[in-house]
Order: C-alpha cells, then structure tokens, then sequence
C-alpha cells in the first residue's frame, strides 16, 4: 500500500485535493503544506460555486496551494496529488488551450518563476489513509 514518503529537509511537501458535487455545480478545494518531519506549515480550505467538474475543482485546489507556497517563499516543494489528469496538465502543455487554460497557465508561470525545485507525485487515495 502507498503512503506519504517524507521530503527531505530542505524540501516542502504539499498535499491538494478537489471534490465536486455534480447536481449543485458545488465543489470543495483544499491543501496542506508539511514538512520533512510531517509538520504542518500551513493548510487551507474553502468552498467554490458553480464549478465544472472535478477536475476543475483539482485546478482550483492547486492555484491555491502553489499560490499559497509561492507567498510563503516556498522554493522547493514536492507536489502529491490523486489526480493523475492534474498531474499530467502539470507537465504537459496539452491542456493550455482547455476552458481552464487560462488558470493552467498561471499556475505553471507561479511555478516557473517562483520555485527553484517543484516535482508532482501522483499518490492515489489510499495514500490518505
């Protein structure tokens, strides 16, 4: 069975995940930023309306969490997300011309420029067990 696998010291580990409500469009986002001892740095919740899918609250989630390392001064994180479809808009440009193109965007230009080091890890949901 997978489990969280500690960074080492000079490295973050942020956690994010989305979820998503079809028949209201509601959906929930949230994010925990830890250290190598598994300490939590800094976490963040909240609700968002009339979304998409759940793919678009993933999005969602991961604005905030890498909005949120990048303000802390954040510089080298480990990523770990369940969604493998997030993972791979991540890394590919295959999604920049999608409906969340624009937020896709912007997430990957926060990364760019504001981290020196910033790896995904796809972790399935056993892992937050």
């Amino acid at each position: 069975m997978a489990k969280w696998r500690k960074p080492t010291s000079d490295v973050l580990n942020i956690n994010s995940d989305g979820a998503f409500h079809s028949s209201t469009k509601q959906g929930g986002w949230g994010y925990v930023i830890r250290d190598h001892h598994g300490r939590v740095v800094q976490a963040g919740a909240g609700g968002a309306d009339n979304m998409m899918d759940a793919f678009h609250c993933e999005i969602i989630a991961c604005a905030a969490a890498v909005g949120a390392a990048s303000e802390r001064g954040i510089m080298k994180v480990e990523f770990e997300i369940d969604s493998l479809l997030l993972k791979s808009t991540l890394q590919e440009n295959s999604f920049n011309l999608s409906v969340m193109g624009g937020v896709i965007l912007e997430i990957k230009n926060v990364i760019s420029r504001r981290f020196i080091s910033f790896l995904v890890n796809y972790c399935p949901r056993e892992c937050n067990k």
